[in-house]
């Protein structure tokens, strides 16, 4: 912007001169031509002459004069209308340069820090944004340039066109085995301000702890429920037993005393179970 004022600047400058030049010469003209008219007639007037050759040179110095006024009158213009103008705006543009900058170099460092995978694809499928997280949850190659590369060797169940071009398409998710470990995908479609489509983010998260956690959980509880199995079981023979018929004395002491372990057993089993539960609601406020 600011070279292209200058180069107006300079144009303006050069006609000036031009039309400076061509007024003094045309003037010089038709002074010398009435010159020559006065001394064809009037000879021996030498007066005249210097009359003319005055003329001449006042002539000169006003229109240079004009043309020192014309130029810096229209410099003057030229710096208001233009160059100030496209200096501001040289400047406003400087900061939004900056602005945007350094807000590239945060969500680049974000990215590059992030534990979850993030992945862009335009419109075609091909990468325009990855972080080294999804690359390594992903196992992404070189060669793996493009939406179906990278996801076709996984099975997903899932293509670029549904996540695009599906008007009531919000998003989805899917979860995946690569190696030991277990990956959750979530795809959302990715529109400009017209609410177009323009591609597909991708945001990956390894939650191979949460479903060894889980699996964890599913065997205690299959465990613990066939240890409660037990002693209810056997809490519940031996009060059938004692109600079915009459026993001496030792026989019932015998049977209540397996009763009265079996319940105990079972209460720790319980209390087991409530610390649990209560260690994992900690977990979760934090």
């Amino acid at each position: 912007m600011l070279e292209k004022a200058k180069k107006k600047l300079g144009l303006i400058f050069i006609l000036t001169e031009i039309i400076c030049i061509i007024a003094i010469g045309l003037t010089t003209i038709i002074t010398l031509n009435n010159l020559i008219i006065n001394l064809s007639t009037e000879t021996n007037n030498i007066e005249l002459i210097k009359n003319n050759i005055y003329n001449i040179e006042m002539t000169l110095v006003g229109i240079a004069v004009l043309c020192i006024i014309l130029s810096f009158m229209l410099s003057i213009l030229v710096i208001k209308k233009i160059i100030n103008p496209a200096e501001e705006l040289i400047e406003e543009t400087e900061e939004k340069i900056k602005e945007v900058s350094m807000q590239k170099k945060q969500v680049e460092t974000m990215l590059l820090h992030m534990t979850d995978g993030i992945l862009a694809f335009d419109i075609d499928g091909n990468i325009s944004l990855t972080n080294p997280a999804a690359t390594r949850l992903l196992r992404i190659m070189p060669e793996d340039d493009s939406f179906d590369k990278i996801f076709g060797k996984y099975n997903v169940d899932i293509n670029l066109e549904k996540v695009i071009y599906l008007e009531n398409w919000t998003s989805t998710a899917q979860r995946i085995k690569i190696g030991d470990n277990y990956i959750y995908v979530f795809f959302a479609p990715l529109r400009n301000e017209a609410e177009t489509p323009n591609g597909v983010i991708v945001v990956i998260q390894d939650i191979t702890e949460h479903v060894k956690l889980d699996n964890m959980r599913k065997e205690f509880v299959a465990d613990v429920s066939h240890e409660l199995k037990t002693p209810i079981t056997s809490i519940m023979g031996y009060a059938d037993t004692l109600l079915e018929g009459e026993y001496d004395k030792e026989t019932q002491e015998k049977f209540l005393n397996v009763i009265s372990t079996e319940a105990r057993r079972m209460a720790k089993l319980v209390t087991d179970l409530l610390t649990l539960s209560r260690y994992d609601n900690n977990e979760d406020r934090t």
